[in-house]
């Protein structure tokens, strides 16, 4: 596994999407990114513009031949699973070895499921991100295997303890190391994603997705909401389907206004049990958009999809993984029923 380090003391250094996109390259150069095109049309739902997509390279992740084939997946690779233990914290899970799972009782083994979402021999960079205080976390970064659009990377927690932090809300240092990535990407193209337990991740290890892709939902919410002062809004389903909190701010009104971000969120999301999230983020120019969008917890994708990863679709970009799906969007699908019942 190769593996560099990311100081942001290192001198004409060139920014962190620059390096992401050589990994990118040699990681298609050697095979280890499936092939595939990305055909695209535009949609409205609820009178909202919707990017339909099929992405080729979805259809193939399904083909464990192919995988192996191309070194993706290897049976040497050691079996890890992720458990959510009923001592540990909630924002914490433990990462087992085949060994330690198979001491578990079967009932323990149940909150345990198999770990992997990335490229097994990944080519990945080592980032260390910026949180609101304390020491600065570790992540890594590489190039997702079966991209859902161009420039796909995953962001993911990086540690050398059994114990990760899992895929809910960290508090404000994970609205700090959001606004940390934007910065050290350096590139405004690049949009992020992160979806919550219940809105269709897809491990519970702490992780973000990276796109250099456009997001619908924030030309819409640009439209409605056209002011750039740095604020909070409240956000209505006459700007997009899916409510929540939109958070304006430059680098000198960060701290006011996360601070405030996350306090709202916190207090939403323990007025239920089911209550659970996506947030999405972009910067434009010295403004950076951090969305928190509100959710139900497993109502998160449009039944009836050959594609379940919602966070995505909430962005505004609907992938799917089989071509007549794409050619007869949308059928039996019913999209309005998910828009209306994914949230509060």
């Amino acid at each position: 596994m190769q593996k560099k380090i990311i100081s942001l003391s290192e001198k004409n250094a060139l920014p962190l999407s620059s390096r992401l996109e050589a990994i990118l390259a040699r990681q298609t150069a050697s095979g280890h990114i499936l092939p595939g095109n990305f055909i695209r049309k535009k949609i409205y739902l609820e009178r909202k513009r919707f990017n339909l997509i099929y992405a080729e390279p979805r259809h193939l992740r399904k083909d464990s031949a192919l995988l192996r084939q191309r070194g993706i997946t290897a049976p040497e690779t050691p079996v890890r699973y992720e458990y959510a233990a009923p001592d540990l914290p909630a924002r914490q899970l433990q990462l087992l070895d085949e060994a330690a799972y198979q001491s578990l009782s079967p009932a323990e083994q149940l909150l345990a499921h198999r770990s992997g979402f990335l490229n097994q021999r990944e080519d990945t960079l080592l980032v260390a991100l910026r949180g609101y205080k304390g020491p600065r976390q570790s992540f890594k970064i590489g190039a997702n295997f079966a991209p859902l659009g161009n420039g796909h990377f995953v962001v993911w927690q990086d540690t050398d303890s059994a114990l990760r932090l899992r895929q809910v809300y960290q508090g404000i240092n994970q609205l700090y190391w959001i606004d940390d990535l934007l910065e050290q990407l350096g590139n405004p193209d690049y949009r992020l994603f992160f979806s919550a337990m219940g809105t269709g991740n897809s491990t519970d290890i702490l992780h973000f997705q990276v796109l250099k892709e456009k997001f619908p939902v924030f030309a819409h919410l640009g439209y409605y909401y056209s002011s750039r002062a740095p604020e909070i809004i409240f956000t209505s389903r006459s700007a997009w389907p899916f409510k929540g909190f939109l958070a304006r701010y430059t680098p000198d009104s960060r701290k006011e206004i996360l601070g405030d971000l996350t306090a709202r969120i916190k207090y939403w999301l323990g007025q239920r049990p089911n209550n659970t999230f996506n947030l999405l983020a972009q910067q434009r120019g010295g403004l950076r958009e951090i969305y928190f969008v509100k959710r139900k917890y497993a109502l998160c994708y449009m039944q009836g999809m050959s594609n379940s990863f919602s966070g995505y679709e909430v962005a505004g970009n609907i992938v799917v993984e089989d071509f007549q799906e794409y050619l007869n969007f949308p059928a039996k699908i019913p999209h309005l029923h998910w828009a209306n019942d994914s949230q509060p």
